[in-house]
């Protein structure tokens, strides 16, 4: 019992019966160049130079297309702005004792106040929020339902 792929080897046609399609007639290049020849139309003028010209809209280039070179420089600057700002960051030495740290926050604190400065400025403080609600108040009550 043969095999299936025997089967379809012997379903191919030999060589000589798959070449007979691709033949080209008798005679078909002895006057391929007349035929060719009488297509073309003879009352045309050909262009007596050989330049091409030029859509109006490829004249100039595009701004894009001009800009883009200063734009990849500008973007380049940046990222080395920026890369050099995170490595300044990363090397500054971190501060290893408590008395550093203390230095360090008290050199950033206000300078105290006195009681009595402190009480001015609650009070001034205070005064202001209050003119402030009454000031609101008072438009509120001016105005009627339809207003608001």
């Amino acid at each position: 019992m043969p095999t299936p792929s025997e089967d379809l080897t012997r379903q191919i046609p030999p060589l000589s019966e798959r070449l007979q399609h691709y033949r080209v007639p008798e005679g078909y290049f002895d006057d391929l160049s007349t035929r060719i020849l009488s297509q073309i139309p003879l009352d045309e003028q050909a262009p007596a130079t050989d330049a091409v010209e030029v859509p109006s809209s490829h004249r100039r280039a595009k701004l894009w297309v001009r800009i883009r070179p200063w734009t990849t420089i500008a973007a380049a600057l940046i990222a080395v702005v920026a890369l050099w700002g995170v490595w300044q960051v990363s090397t500054q030495e971190p501060l290893h004792s408590s008395e550093e740290v203390a230095s360090s926050v008290y050199d950033l604190s206000v300078t105290p106040l006195t009681d009595a400065e402190y009480a001015d400025y609650l009070y001034e403080t205070c005064v202001d929020i209050l003119l402030d609600d009454y000031a609101i108040g008072e438009t509120l009550a001016a105005l009627s339902d339809d207003e608001i």
